[in-house]
């Protein structure tokens, strides 16, 4: 039987090359665009979970696919309870869900968002396995919508393997749409256009994949079992950990509620998935087994519970005992609707952080810690930079952990109020709503805004920063005024010693907010001190109580997390 050939797989030198393939594979997301439209489709059967599958009614439905004798098919359902990225983590593992799925490898990187990739298809008792040659692309609109084609293309990379059937993939691929919805709503269409060359008669094949259109409703019963996935960090390890403030202290006399101490209390426990090594495919080099790749904008995530970091030794911290052995493999997320404000916050923080001194005027120095300011035209308060070295032993992690828990800011700073989290992007992303305490008659002010957590994975950095945003799940309070967080952020640079033990962190700090409204000179007076003494009160707050836990890794959105530093009382609620 003769072979069908297309655009997309030709034997043609100059179709063997990167260029073709990267041309191939935009062209494959413009054709998935299309057909995620309704035009050109007609409703053939729908599974008991509500998802619809529609058969192509002429080649125009997939412009340019071929003289293929078979119709395209699409898949439509919406997903309730995950977001786009947890959906997509799922689709990105093939072997969780795929019943086609034998191997899967990347063979060559070809940028941020293209790869050439090799799959191997199951065979069956009347027919060899298949296999393909394909390019995906990775596409994510501005919206959050993800865009994942595929087509089949020729490489002398992946050369013809004795046994198996090279199988032709006109167009395969997924969108997935965040609809506006809290808890989330996600709508996924899938749509396939191949041929795999088998001897089937034509009404059997064509059944065969009308059926392969509902595999969304699998991946939709793999998320309720299942589960969603982690939303960012890598697998992370620590060996030995100082006091926490879950910790009960020596000769501590236990309070009558000493039971709640060190308590986690975490909702919806997800189960920890392992998957095995896949074996290479035969004859075909240099490939990384289960291995798909995404662009530096798609999350992959590892699926497993949340890990809750809470020291188990009641002693201070020591350097020996301290070895900095925490890491976080570096992770790639999906955009949301504020992360553009995010990663400009960030990229003007490191700017700050780093300026010469001279750049700044001096306020003061005492025992080590600096406090500057700069003068910002239009602005009630000055820009202010404080820093110092917190030693101790303390790791990056553990004092950004004394940073970010509500309970443990309302000791170390004074104006701080209360802090609740509106909304998790990702592991590194959050929105959050915060409550300031007035100052005697002057009424309280309150924030919304995004932060966003960053790490140097080559000098173990860490960076914490703050914005405001405007977001309507956010409603301004009557009874307060809200304030204008231009910039907040703290820059965590650890130093270790030969064994790679912190042996103390680098901080800087730097803020600029707009209070609103007219301020007393005494106000400002007392603002400004409060906010360039927050490095040395964050030494002393974690010198002397410790640190509180905290969550590596969190699987969906954080509803409750909650710390009281006086009880050691420790809630997450995800």
């Amino acid at each position: 039987m003769e072979n069908l050939r297309s655009q997309f797989y030709t034997p043609d030198p100059q179709k063997r090359t990167k260029e073709y393939h990267l041309e191939q594979s935009m062209q494959a997301v413009e054709l998935l665009k299309a057909a995620s439209g309704p035009d050109g489709w007609k409703k053939v059967d729908k599974h008991k979970s509500g998802c619809i599958v529609y058969q192509s009614t002429s080649p125009a439905t997939i412009p340019s696919h071929g003289d293929s004798k078979f119709p395209a098919f699409k898949g439509e359902h919406v997903i309730r309870g995950f977001k786009a990225q947890e959906v997509f983590s799922i689709i990105a593992v093939r072997k969780l869900w795929d019943d086609w799925y034998d191997e899967f490898s990347n063979i060559e990187t070809y940028d941020d968002a293209t790869s050439l990739m090799y799959m191997v298809m199951k065979g069956t008792i009347s027919s060899k396995p298949r296999d393909l040659s394909m390019v995906e692309r990775i596409h994510i609109d501005a919206d959050g919508t993800i865009y994942s084609a595929a087509c089949s293309v020729d490489s002398v990379k992946i050369p013809r393997v004795s046994g198996k059937v090279r199988a032709e993939v006109f167009l395969a691929g997924w969108v997935i749409q965040p609809l506006p919805s809290n808890p989330p709503i996600t709508k996924i269409t899938y749509v396939i256009h191949t041929d795999l060359l088998n001897r089937l008669p034509r009404f059997i094949a064509k059944r065969s994949l009308a059926k392969r259109a509902m595999v969304i409703a699998t991946i939709e019963t793999y998320l309720k079992k299942n589960g969603s996935p982690t939303l960012g960090g890598g697998n992370t390890h620590t060996n030995s950990r100082p006091r926490s403030l879950s910790s009960q202290k020596k000769d501590e006399v236990p309070a009558p509620n000493a039971k709640a101490r060190s308590q986690v209390s975490l909702a919806k426990p997800q189960q920890t998935t392992t998957t095995p090594e896949q074996r290479k495919p035969e004859k075909i080099p240099e490939r990384s087994p289960e291995r798909k790749r995404a662009p530096s904008n798609v999350s992959r995530t590892a699926i497993s519970e949340p890990e809750v970091r809470k020291p188990l030794s009641t002693k201070p911290p020591s350097l020996d005992s301290n070895r900095s052995s925490t890491t976080f493999t570096p992770m790639m997320v999906l955009p949301h609707r504020h992360s553009e404000t995010a990663r400009k916050a960030l990229a003007m923080f490191k700017v700050l952080a780093s300026s010469p001194e001279d750049r700044w005027r001096a306020i003061s120095s005492e025992n080590g810690f600096k406090s500057y300011s700069r003068v910002i035209s239009g602005a009630g308060l000055p820009m202010l930079r404080g820093e110092g070295t917190i030693t101790g032993g303390w790791t990056v992690e553990q004092i950004n952990a004394a940073i970010e828990s509500s309970g443990c800011r309302q000791v170390w700073d004074e104006r701080f109020e209360n802090m609740s989290i509106a909304e998790t992007f990702n592991h590194n992303e959050y929105l959050f709503h915060i409550t300031l305490r007035g100052i005697g008659s002057l009424t309280g002010r309150d924030l919304a805004g995004v932060t966003i957590i960053d790490r140097d994975p080559l000098t173990s950095a860490l960076y914490n920063v703050s914005t405001s945003v405007l977001d309507p799940t956010i409603p301004e309070d009557p009874g307060r005024i809200r304030a204008m967080l231009e910039l907040s952020g703290w820059s965590l640079r650890p130093t270790f010693d030969g064994q790679g033990n912190t042996v103390s962190v680098n901080v800087t700090f730097v803020i600029q907010i707009d209070i609103r409204g007219s301020l007393p000179s005494s106000v400002v007076k007392s603002m400004t001190s409060s906010m360039t003494t927050a490095v040395p009160r964050l030494n002393q707050f974690i010198n002397k109580s410790g640190y509180p836990p905290f969550a590596s890794h969190i699987s969906g959105t954080r509803l409750l997390d909650t710390f009281d530093p006086k009880t050691g009382f420790y809630e997450l609620c995800y």
